[in-house]
């Protein structure tokens, strides 16, 4: 598609491709006028390529290619215009292209195009794609297609369709060189003056099942009145410290999991973008609406001053939600780098590359990092060594009442992501009364035994990027995720515990 300007449109591509309903391996966009130093947005869950060599004011070519493919994309020596080229695999390659309206020859573009094609006649399927400028519709007026139709032609590249694209001309290219069954289709869909063109090629190969948002639903007051009405005499009953834990948790998570589901969203209210509303997508599907009756009867001017006045108003819009929601973001941000780094990251003002990592070596890198650290501790201390009336008298644990829980409880960040468990904070505070008398006797039991409960020991580990090479493990550092159930005494008596000062 030519989306004329990246930074300015890429939002509203983003709506058009979700309304598709498709799932698309490699989307080349051209005209996207890419200064010299400018940062490329980046598309969640594909990975960006973007020309170098732009001299034009609208030059540039970016590529998008789906996370996980064996794609390898790099910048030919390109004259009178712009290009990538991008390989999937050892059959596959794909041609992306600008040709600005402003080289009036021909021939150093066909030349170029020549010697890149030559280049790449290793490949069995190769697909150019772009705005070309030159009108191939049949009984065009163009009196350079004759002759770049010619030329392609002879390279084994012949047009997958003449439906106009541009102004009832034919400039946005799908040329194909392949022996696969394929379809072209021309979309109706209004983001720029330029129609967008989708290329669909039978590999023969799986084809992923199309995948649904899904959303994570909570009944909070159900499970309020259910952990109201439990009984925890279970729990109450015990003497065990592991045996407390064990069975308090298990009441909670299994009563979250009771009143949790996950249910998939319908496309048509999917929010890409935090300020587009259902609302405003209802109102861009009447703008394309709008633009398709517009073209069936372009000399309607009623229609015609109608719908630019509402594609204005829409465009207007559109920009200013978005200006006011990044401010109110930043604004929310002022006070803490860590949001602000994560607000710039999310609004792609950053050209952060993205980097798929296998979970196996990551899992295998993670898991002996505690094994390789604690080689390197000193021995610790024992019980004996200890047992001296000072330093017996030195450290002292005093019971745990329900104030002090209850004050954990409400001193809970509402934003910490939950553990294993599913246990969140609001859940902790929503039904607080209920849990404390537990909570409270698990606590007792930990610190007069010296027990800290294993299933608190468990925890949720990510693999966070710290510096250096996105694709070296080495560069990864683990960050866990521990259950909410972990008040800060009894971390104190897990330290005093791997101490040996207390037993178990």
């Amino acid at each position: 598609m030519n989306i004329r300007s990246i930074n300015k449109n890429l939002d509203q591509f983003t709506v058009m491709l979700s309304t598709t309903r498709l799932d698309f391996d490699i989307l080349i966009l051209s005209e996207c006028r890419i200064k010299k130093f400018s940062k490329v947005p980046q598309l969640a869950g594909y990975s960006s390529f973007h020309t170098e060599n732009n001299r034009l004011q609208n030059d540039g070519v970016v590529i998008y290619a789906k996370l996980g493919m064996n794609v390898s994309v790099w910048e030919p020596r390109f004259t009178d215009g712009n290009c990538l080229v991008c390989t999937a695999g050892d059959k596959f390659a794909f041609i992306g292209i600008y040709r600005s309206p402003s080289y009036s020859n021909i021939d150093a573009f066909l030349s170029c195009l020549n010697n890149l094609v030559l280049s790449l006649k290793a490949f069995k399927n190769i697909s150019l794609l772009g705005d070309i400028n030159i009108d191939i519709k049949a009984n065009n007026t163009d009196s350079r297609s004759s002759h770049y139709l010619t030329s392609t032609a002879a390279l084994g590249l012949l047009p997958a369709h003449t439906y106009p694209t541009h102004l009832g001309n034919c400039i946005d290219h799908v040329l194909l060189k392949t022996n696969l069954p394929s379809k072209v289709m021309v979309l109706d869909n209004l983001i720029t003056d330029h129609s967008p063109t989708i290329l669909c090629l039978e590999t023969g190969s799986h084809v992923n099942p199309k995948s649904h948002k899904t959303i994570i639903r909570t009944d909070y007051e159900s499970i309020k009145n259910a952990l109201n009405d439990a009984d925890y005499s279970t729990v109450m009953c015990t003497f065990d410290a592991d045996q407390a834990a064990d069975r308090l948790i298990s009441i909670v998570s299994s009563t979250v999991n009771a009143y949790t589901k996950t249910v998939e969203t319908s496309r048509r209210k999917n929010i890409l973008k935090p300020w587009i509303t259902l609302g405003l997508l209802r109102c861009m599907r009447n703008r394309d609406k709008m633009h398709m009756k517009l073209r069936k009867d372009p000399g309607n001017q009623i229609l015609k001053v109608t719908y630019k006045r509402y594609r204005n108003f829409l465009n207007n819009l559109l920009n200013r939600l978005k200006c006011d929601h990044q401010t109110a973001e930043f604004n929310k941000a002022k006070n803490s780098p860590k949001a602000m780094w994560n607000n710039l990251h999310m609004n792609s003002w950053l050209n952060i590359p993205i980097h798929t990592m296998p979970l196996t070596r990551l899992t295998n890198f993670l898991s002996i990092i505690a094994r390789n650290l604690a080689a390197k501790i000193t021995p610790p201390v024992t019980n004996s060594s200890l047992a001296t009336d000072n330093q017996a008298n030195s450290l002292v644990l005093t019971e745990v009442d329900y104030g002090e829980v209850e004050r954990i409880i409400c001193g809970l960040r509402d934003d910490c992501s939950p553990g294993w468990d599913k246990i969140s904070a609001t859940i902790l505070k929503a039904s607080k009364n209920a849990l404390i008398p537990p909570i409270t006797h698990m606590c007792y039991l930990s610190i007069s035994t010296g027990v800290f409960p294993k299933v608190l020991k468990r925890a949720l580990v990510s693999p966070i990027f710290k510096q250096g090479d996105r694709s070296d493990v080495a560069d990864y550092r683990p960050t866990s995720c521990c259950p909410r159930l972990r008040p800060r005494r009894l971390l104190f008596l897990y330290i005093l515990q791997e101490l040996c000062i207390f037993p178990g």
